[in-house]
Parts: structure tokens; sequence; C-alpha cells
């Protein structure tokens, strides 16, 4: 089995990472009616969200940001492993002119949710 590592941004995207399975390879979450709910569920719970909403409108800002920034058979293969509804959010958007650095893009994400902060340095803690 395959993760993968969410950063929660509620929490100024330095909370440790949390792993939320993959589907496998081969999987299609576009014919699952109830894939889209247990992602924004999962999010709500990784990234520590108080609401549902809350969960969904990050979910819709990374997937967005994701679908700018992937491309090609990535983005394919991307869009085949998630529900119909995030698939549709990726495919939607418009490929970026200019790839980021990972950091770059972090930034980019942090920038379109309100009250993001940037993450602190490594061996840094919330009570430092």
């Amino acid at each position: 089995m395959s993760v993968t590592t969410v950063p929660s941004v509620t929490t100024a995207l330095t909370a440790p990472k949390t792993l939320i399975p993959a589907p496998p390879r081969n999987h299609d979450a576009r014919g699952d009616d109830n894939a889209w709910t247990r992602l924004i569920e999962a999010v709500r719970e990784s990234g520590q969200y108080p609401t549902r909403p809350e969960a969904e409108r990050v979910t819709r800002i990374v997937l967005s940001a994701l679908g700018g920034h992937v491309i090609g058979d990535e983005r394919v293969d991307l869009a085949r492993a998630l529900p119909e509804e995030a698939a549709r959010v990726v495919a939607s958007q418009i490929p970026a002119t200019r790839r980021l650095t990972a950091a770059e893009f972090v930034d980019s994400v942090a920038a379109r949710i309100e009250g993001a902060t940037p993450p602190r340095p490594a061996g840094t803690s919330a009570r430092s």
C-alpha cells in the first residue's frame, strides 16, 4: 500500500505530516459515489479542520493548485485516482506557465488560504 502525505494548512503548514492511504494504482475512484465525501472527511480529520465545509474549501484550493502544476500523464493519473468531483477541479485548471519549486508551491497554496502562515523551519516546534 502506498501513502499520500498531506500537510495541515490550518496549522500553518507546520503540523507533522499525516499519512492518508492512497488508492491502489489501478483504482478508479470516479465510479465511487462516496469517494468525495470520504476524501473531505480524511482531509478534515488529518488537517484538524473544525467543519466539513472548511475542509472542502481547502481541498478545492489544493486541488486547483495541483491542477495548474501537474501536467501530462501525471495529471491524467492523478485525475484517475481521484473522486469525480476532485478530478473535475484538477482538470479545469489552466496549466501554469512556470514550474514552481516545492517551497514555492506550498507558499502559493498558503497564499490562497485565509489565515495560513508560512511553515516553521525544520526542528522548531509550535511552542518555540
